[in-house]
């Protein structure tokens, strides 16, 4: 369990209504398309696709 205070996290790997498992994280995959598009994952000036679901949809993920 992560703790942020005074936010308390856990990770879940199934859906809580249904019980299905849920996807991998494509977080650390975000981060390194933003790297070679010349960005950082807190630069303000992010182009709209980094911003959405476009990101991943469009590249097959």
């Amino acid at each position: 369990m992560m703790e942020i205070q005074p936010i308390r996290m856990r990770k879940i790997d199934y859906c809580p209504f249904c019980g299905t498992k849920l996807p991998s994280s494509l977080k650390a995959e975000w981060q390194r398309r933003i790297a070679e598009a010349g960005y950082d994952p807190n630069d303000e000036d992010l182009p709209e696709d980094f911003l959405s679901d476009r990101w991943w949809k469009n590249n097959g993920l």
